[in-house]
Protein backbone atom coordinates (compact mmCIF):
# COMPACT_ATOMS: atom_id res chain seq x y z
CA UNK A 1 0.00 0.00 0.00
CA UNK A 2 1.54 3.23 -1.04
CA UNK A 3 1.34 6.09 1.69
CA UNK A 4 -1.59 8.44 0.45
CA UNK A 5 -3.30 6.03 -1.09
CA UNK A 6 -5.23 4.48 2.09
CA UNK A 7 -8.49 5.89 0.51
CA UNK A 8 -8.56 3.07 -2.15
CA UNK A 9 -9.15 0.35 0.50
CA UNK A 10 -12.71 -0.73 0.43
CA UNK A 11 -12.33 -2.60 3.51
CA UNK A 12 -13.94 -5.47 1.83
CA UNK A 13 -10.17 -6.79 0.53
CA UNK A 14 -9.25 -10.35 1.93
CA UNK A 15 -6.02 -9.12 3.10
CA UNK A 16 -4.02 -10.72 5.79
CA UNK A 17 -0.81 -8.63 5.63
CA UNK A 18 -0.22 -5.02 3.75
CA UNK A 19 3.40 -3.81 3.08
CA UNK A 20 2.90 0.07 3.41
CA UNK A 21 5.88 2.09 1.34
CA UNK A 22 7.53 3.35 2.47
CA UNK A 23 10.38 4.97 4.47
CA UNK A 24 13.49 5.88 3.06
CA UNK A 25 17.28 6.36 3.63
CA UNK A 26 18.86 9.62 3.68
CA UNK A 27 21.92 10.79 1.85
CA UNK A 28 23.68 9.81 5.24
CA UNK A 29 22.24 6.71 5.93
CA UNK A 30 19.82 7.81 8.29
CA UNK A 31 15.66 7.58 8.68
CA UNK A 32 15.04 11.40 10.09
CA UNK A 33 11.59 10.86 9.11
CA UNK A 34 8.12 9.87 11.08
CA UNK A 35 5.80 7.25 9.14
CA UNK A 36 2.69 7.06 11.00
CA UNK A 37 0.63 3.58 10.87
CA UNK A 38 -2.16 3.62 9.01
CA UNK A 39 -5.86 2.81 9.57
CA UNK A 40 -7.17 -0.13 7.75
CA UNK A 41 -10.23 -1.72 8.93
CA UNK A 42 -11.50 -4.57 7.06
CA UNK A 43 -15.59 -5.49 6.68
CA UNK A 44 -15.19 -8.46 8.71
CA UNK A 45 -13.82 -6.23 11.60
CA UNK A 46 -10.40 -7.27 11.77
CA UNK A 47 -7.06 -5.44 10.47
CA UNK A 48 -4.15 -6.74 8.53
CA UNK A 49 -1.01 -7.21 9.71
CA UNK A 50 1.01 -3.69 8.79
CA UNK A 51 4.69 -3.52 7.57
CA UNK A 52 6.63 -1.12 7.06
CA UNK A 53 9.12 -0.85 3.85
CA UNK A 54 12.11 0.14 4.54
CA UNK A 55 13.86 1.15 0.44
CA UNK A 56 16.49 2.26 -1.14
CA UNK A 57 15.82 0.87 -4.69
CA UNK A 58 19.13 2.73 -6.95
CA UNK A 59 22.20 3.54 -4.84
CA UNK A 60 24.40 0.81 -4.34
CA UNK A 61 26.90 4.07 -2.85
CA UNK A 62 24.28 5.19 -0.44
CA UNK A 63 23.96 1.17 0.72
CA UNK A 64 27.64 0.74 0.39
CA UNK A 65 28.09 3.67 3.33
CA UNK A 66 25.10 2.47 5.44
CA UNK A 67 26.27 -1.04 5.75
CA UNK A 68 30.20 -0.76 5.82
CA UNK A 69 31.48 -1.26 9.52
CA UNK A 70 33.88 0.75 8.23
CA UNK A 71 31.68 4.13 8.05
CA UNK A 72 29.69 3.45 11.10
CA UNK A 73 26.34 4.33 10.11
CA UNK A 74 24.95 0.75 10.32
CA UNK A 75 24.04 0.40 13.99
CA UNK A 76 22.28 3.79 13.77
CA UNK A 77 20.01 2.78 10.68
CA UNK A 78 19.51 -0.17 13.00
CA UNK A 79 18.20 2.29 15.84
CA UNK A 80 16.19 4.23 13.47
CA UNK A 81 14.58 1.43 11.44
CA UNK A 82 13.48 -0.25 15.56
CA UNK A 83 12.04 3.84 15.87
CA UNK A 84 10.32 4.24 12.95
CA UNK A 85 8.49 0.77 13.04
CA UNK A 86 7.54 0.52 16.64
CA UNK A 87 4.25 1.07 15.75
CA UNK A 88 3.73 -1.44 13.10
CA UNK A 89 3.93 -5.60 13.01
CA UNK A 90 6.27 -6.35 11.07
CA UNK A 91 9.69 -4.40 8.84
CA UNK A 92 10.49 -5.32 5.21
CA UNK A 93 13.85 -4.49 3.71
CA UNK A 94 13.72 -3.51 -0.18
CA UNK A 95 17.36 -2.63 -0.55
CA UNK A 96 17.79 -3.07 -4.75
CA UNK A 97 20.81 -1.56 -5.03
CA UNK A 98 23.23 -4.12 -3.19
CA UNK A 99 26.67 -4.32 -5.19
CA UNK A 100 28.46 -7.91 -4.21
CA UNK A 101 31.15 -6.99 -2.81
CA UNK A 102 29.15 -5.41 0.52
CA UNK A 103 27.11 -8.85 0.81
CA UNK A 104 28.50 -9.58 3.73
CA UNK A 105 27.93 -6.13 5.36
CA UNK A 106 24.09 -6.83 4.27
CA UNK A 107 23.85 -10.01 6.45
CA UNK A 108 25.40 -9.03 9.39
CA UNK A 109 23.10 -6.11 8.80
CA UNK A 110 20.08 -8.06 8.87
CA UNK A 111 21.41 -10.19 11.37
CA UNK A 112 21.70 -6.78 13.48
CA UNK A 113 18.35 -5.56 12.76
CA UNK A 114 16.60 -8.67 13.85
CA UNK A 115 18.78 -9.25 16.64
CA UNK A 116 17.39 -5.50 17.44
CA UNK A 117 13.83 -5.83 16.81
CA UNK A 118 10.94 -7.06 19.35
CA UNK A 119 10.54 -10.85 18.77
CA UNK A 120 7.00 -11.12 17.82
CA UNK A 121 7.83 -8.44 15.12
CA UNK A 122 8.15 -9.73 12.06
CA UNK A 123 10.99 -9.23 9.64
CA UNK A 124 10.89 -9.99 6.12
CA UNK A 125 12.67 -8.97 2.81
CA UNK A 126 11.83 -8.39 -1.07
CA UNK A 127 14.58 -10.17 -2.99
CA UNK A 128 15.30 -10.46 -6.56
CA UNK A 129 13.76 -13.88 -8.83
CA UNK A 130 16.53 -16.24 -9.22
CA UNK A 131 16.23 -19.45 -11.10
CA UNK A 132 19.64 -20.48 -10.50
CA UNK A 133 22.55 -19.84 -7.34
CA UNK A 134 23.81 -16.43 -7.53
CA UNK A 135 26.71 -15.82 -4.72
CA UNK A 136 25.95 -11.82 -4.37
CA UNK A 137 24.10 -10.32 -1.68
CA UNK A 138 20.64 -11.34 -2.27
CA UNK A 139 22.47 -15.29 -1.98
CA UNK A 140 18.39 -16.51 -1.17
CA UNK A 141 19.76 -19.37 1.72
CA UNK A 142 22.09 -16.20 3.43
CA UNK A 143 19.14 -14.30 3.71
CA UNK A 144 16.66 -16.95 4.65
CA UNK A 145 18.61 -18.18 7.94
CA UNK A 146 18.16 -14.62 9.39
CA UNK A 147 14.64 -13.46 7.95
CA UNK A 148 11.40 -14.47 9.04
CA UNK A 149 9.82 -13.79 5.47
CA UNK A 150 11.12 -13.94 1.86
CA UNK A 151 9.34 -11.77 -0.66
CA UNK A 152 10.22 -13.28 -4.30
CA UNK A 153 9.61 -10.15 -6.96
CA UNK A 154 8.80 -12.59 -9.30
CA UNK A 155 9.20 -9.77 -11.90
CA UNK A 156 10.71 -8.55 -14.81
CA UNK A 157 11.11 -11.64 -16.58
CA UNK A 158 11.74 -8.96 -19.53
CA UNK A 159 12.16 -4.99 -18.51
CA UNK A 160 12.73 -1.90 -20.54
CA UNK A 161 16.32 -2.29 -21.33
CA UNK A 162 15.32 -6.10 -22.51
CA UNK A 163 14.05 -7.72 -26.07
CA UNK A 164 10.32 -7.49 -25.93
CA UNK A 165 8.51 -10.46 -23.96
CA UNK A 166 6.44 -11.08 -20.53
CA UNK A 167 6.69 -9.60 -17.29
CA UNK A 168 6.23 -12.96 -15.63
CA UNK A 169 5.10 -15.64 -17.90
CA UNK A 170 4.21 -18.46 -15.79
CA UNK A 171 7.13 -21.09 -17.28
CA UNK A 172 9.37 -18.77 -15.72
CA UNK A 173 7.35 -17.83 -12.69
CA UNK A 174 7.40 -21.62 -11.88
CA UNK A 175 10.95 -22.13 -12.47
CA UNK A 176 11.98 -18.89 -9.68
CA UNK A 177 9.44 -20.97 -7.39
CA UNK A 178 11.09 -24.38 -7.87
CA UNK A 179 14.40 -22.41 -7.19
CA UNK A 180 13.30 -20.27 -4.07
CA UNK A 181 11.76 -23.59 -2.79
CA UNK A 182 14.65 -25.70 -3.37
CA UNK A 183 16.82 -23.56 -0.86
CA UNK A 184 14.66 -21.89 1.32
CA UNK A 185 11.94 -23.64 3.83
CA UNK A 186 8.54 -23.10 1.67
CA UNK A 187 7.16 -21.31 4.92
CA UNK A 188 9.28 -18.34 4.76
CA UNK A 189 8.54 -17.80 1.15
CA UNK A 190 5.65 -15.22 -0.51
CA UNK A 191 5.51 -15.04 -4.18
CA UNK A 192 5.48 -11.52 -5.20
CA UNK A 193 3.35 -11.35 -8.81
CA UNK A 194 2.98 -8.29 -10.82
CA UNK A 195 -0.20 -7.26 -12.26
CA UNK A 196 1.13 -4.37 -14.48
CA UNK A 197 2.49 -5.02 -18.22
CA UNK A 198 4.70 -3.19 -20.72
CA UNK A 199 4.52 -1.66 -23.85
CA UNK A 200 7.53 -1.46 -25.97
CA UNK A 201 8.25 0.96 -29.09
CA UNK A 202 10.47 1.51 -32.11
Amino acid sequence: LMRGEESRLTGTESITDLCYFSASLTRYGRIVETVKRPSVALANGGSPALHLVIAELANPSLMHFALDPRYGVRPLLVEDICRVAADFDGVQIDFESISRDDAEAFFAFLADLKAALPADKVLSIAVPARTRLVADAYEYSRIAAIVDRMVVMAYDEHWSGSAPGPVASLPWCARVADFARSVVDAGKLVMGLPLYGRAWQD
